[in-house]
């Protein structure tokens, strides 16, 4: 997964001793054309993980603790940003509105604001581990200067939460609106 770009696979098994053997297809590619298909992987257990492998990537891996964002981080928030570099602009005003969709699922609508224009998207929960992980995948707002951001990160700070752009490491202070 890169910059405005979410690939998602389903995959068939082939074998099942002593490793399973995966053959992955891809089911969706946001935007089209950014995808490749992964060669088939082989996974293997040992207690609570699970160890894949596949040409030119291995890890361990292990059950997901949240396949949705936790209640008491679902709601409006809303933070503006300071203006570190270039993005974000200077008084940009960022607001989440995080819902109790599952991973994979367009779960969360993103709001900016700077000056007067104002731009909508809806973002894919990728993870609701430890922090939120999204990727804006559709504009929901007209007006042409508006453009998908990339991937962000929303974690629990103090009495709020903390906007990241996984990007650039830029971002801000959320409170609840």
């Amino acid at each position: 997964m890169g910059r405005r770009r979410v690939c998602e696979y389903t995959a068939t098994m082939t074998s099942a001793s002593p490793s399973v053997i995966l053959r992955p297809r891809l089911t969706r590619c946001i935007p089209p054309g950014r995808c490749k298909p992964p060669p088939s992987q082989s996974m293997t257990q040992n207690g609570a993980d699970v160890h894949f492998a596949a040409p030119g990537m291995a890890g361990t891996i292990s059950r997901a603790e949240h396949d949705s964002v936790p209640p008491e981080l679902r709601g409006r928030w809303a933070g503006t940003a300071a203006g570190i570099s270039v993005l974000p602009t200077p008084g940009m005003r960022r607001q989440f509105d995080i819902g109790a969709g599952t991973v994979g699922t367009e779960a969360i609508r993103i709001t900016t604001t700077v000056n007067d224009l104002t731009c909508t998207s809806m973002a894919l929960l990728i993870s609701a581990e430890n922090q939120i992980h999204l990727v804006p995948v559709r504009l929901l707002s007209d007006e042409p200067r508006c453009v998908l951001g990339g991937e962000q990160l929303l974690a629990p700070s103090g009495l709020g939460l903390q906007w990241e752009d996984a990007e650039t490491g830029e971002g801000a202070a959320l409170k609840r609106s």
